[in-house]
This record gives structure tokens, sequence and C-alpha cells, in this order.
């Protein structure tokens, strides 16, 4: 059995090409997997529906096709493609007479990696080590206050402990993630 032709925004209707794409469980279930994968790392569920639409678009699609297709707004969209044109995740298509910006998802997803680890992964991992001191300083305060009693200090300090091993875990292991995914 011979896959389904790839359908282009430029050969067939809007209308077609959006009933198209919503046909294709393949095509949903990668927007759905994009979008899970964009709110672990703690970022707005668009961004992943834009890179899932566009990797699999086989023509590059303007803002406001990208935001009829999926429902969302032309701020979320523009905040999402500038996200992922920053992580090297999407880039800028000129069209010869078109006035809109075009996008077009890339497929290098080393490069995704690289751009989502430097510009997420790793400066919330720094930003997070000074967080956890100033909660562990507010605790020690709340003690010396008697906000809480000794034993819920104990409590606290002990999962506190618990995170910040973990993360000294994570920033140990960091310098390897960065060799496999050649930073």
């Amino acid at each position: 059995m011979r896959p389904a032709k790839q359908l282009s925004f430029d050969t067939i209707s809007k209308d077609k090409f959006i009933a198209y794409l919503l046909s294709s469980k393949a095509k949903q279930e990668m927007v759905e997997l994009c979008c899970r994968l964009t709110q672990i790392l703690g970022l707005p569920r668009s961004t992943g529906q834009i890179f899932g639409l566009l990797y699999f678009s086989s023509s590059p699609l303007s803002l406001s096709q990208v935001c009829e297709m999926l429902g969302i707004s032309k701020a979320s969209a523009s905040t999402g493609t500038r996200q992922l044109v920053t992580w090297g995740a999407l880039r800028k298509v000129w069209i010869p007479g078109e006035r809109k910006d075009y996008y077009e998802a890339l497929s290098d997803f080393g490069q995704l990696l690289r751009g989502g680890y430097g510009t997420i992964v790793k400066p919330r991992m720094s930003s997070s080590i000074i967080r956890l001191k100033k909660i562990e300083d507010s605790l020690n305060d709340d003690l010396k206050s008697n906000i809480i009693t000794t034993e819920d200090h104990k409590f606290i300090k002990s999962r506190l402990d618990k995170i910040k091993k973990g993360h000294n875990k994570l920033i140990r292991f960091a310098p390897i993630i960065e060799k496999m995914i050649g930073l």
C-alpha cells in the first residue's frame, strides 16, 4: 500500500488542506506528542502544536494559516514561532510575491535538542540553584520566627535536601548531556 501523497497548501483549497490535516491520525499524534514534550519543559502547548504542524507540512505555512489550522490566537502563534526560530527548530522562508512571513520546520532533531537545552534547560538549572538557596534561607527564617515548628522544619528540610541532591545529580550529568547533543 502506497502512503498518501503529502498535500500542500498551494495545490488545494485551504478548507481541503485543513480537512486533510485533521483526518491524518499520524499528524494529529505528532502534534499531540510535540504538545506534551513542550509542556514537560514548562512551555506553552501552542509551541508544540506549531512545531508538530509544521514538521508534517510539506510546504511552508504563514502565521495566519498556523492560527487557523490549530485554532490558536495570533499572539500565541507569534510567540511560539519566535521561540522555535530561536532554538533553530523553524526557519522563516521567503515566498516570491508574498509579503507574509512563512515558516517551515527543520528536520534536525539534534539542533532542536541543542537549542532547547541551551535556552531552556541550562538556564533553569542555573537559576534553580539560587532559588533553592533562597528557599532554604526562608525556611530557616520561618523557624527562627516561630512560623513553623521544629518538626515541620526538619520535615521540609529533608524534602528540600532530596530536591537539592537530585538537582546536584542533574548538574553532574549536564556535561554528559552536552557532549551527547554536541554542545
